[in-house]
């Protein structure tokens, strides 16, 4: 619960520095490459999580990569204000809730839509306008998919699901079942 309330807390700090989308999309695309660097290297993300390596030797190392990396002043200081304050390892979990607080800045609801198989374009499409009529403003929609789920669509928005799959009616049907 204290990492969920660090990681919102830490993003919100972000978003409330970026100005437009053009902002928002080159710190994120930085962050999230400079991400993959620090913690897909093996060593260099044991070196981080070391006790036996200084803070300082830790900030040379990511300054250093951070110079190379020719990053944005607002990502550079992000990365290091996170390695000062001792919550490095939130940033992959930060730079995954990035998008759904800069929608939330911009007015966009986000809405999580999983199905069992690929939707077409034009069922995007249809889903992203019936939503945006009910919600009265635009809905950006990030599509995964689950086979379990036989057919049908299950749509999160927030803490709110919306489960309209087969396998959700089948469940359903058995808690009726089981109550008579």
């Amino acid at each position: 619960m204290i990492k969920q309330v660090l990681v919102r807390r830490y993003g919100q700090g972000l978003i409330n520095v970026l100005r437009d989308e053009a902002d928002f999309r080159k710190v994120w695309e930085e962050l999230r490459e400079l991400t993959g660097l620090f913690f897909e290297h093996k060593k260099f993300r044991q070196a981080l999580a070391s006790p036996f390596v200084s803070k300082t030797k830790k900030t040379d190392l990511v300054r250093e990569v951070l110079g190379r990396a020719a990053a944005d002043l607002r990502t550079r200081n992000f990365i290091l204000l996170l390695l000062e304050k001792g919550r490095f390892e939130l940033l992959p979990d930060i730079l995954d809730l990035l998008p759904l607080l800069w929608n939330d800045k911009i007015g966009t609801v986000t809405v999580e839509a999983c199905s069992a198989v690929p939707l077409s374009q034009a069922q995007q499409e249809r889903l992203r306008r019936a939503l945006e009529s009910r919600e009265g403003r635009p809905v950006f929609l990030n599509f995964s998919l689950d086979p379990e789920l036989v057919g049908g669509l299950a749509l999160r928005k927030g803490h709110v699901i919306y489960d309209l799959t087969l396998r959700g009616e089948l469940s359903r049907l058995r808690d009726i079942l089981a109550e008579n």
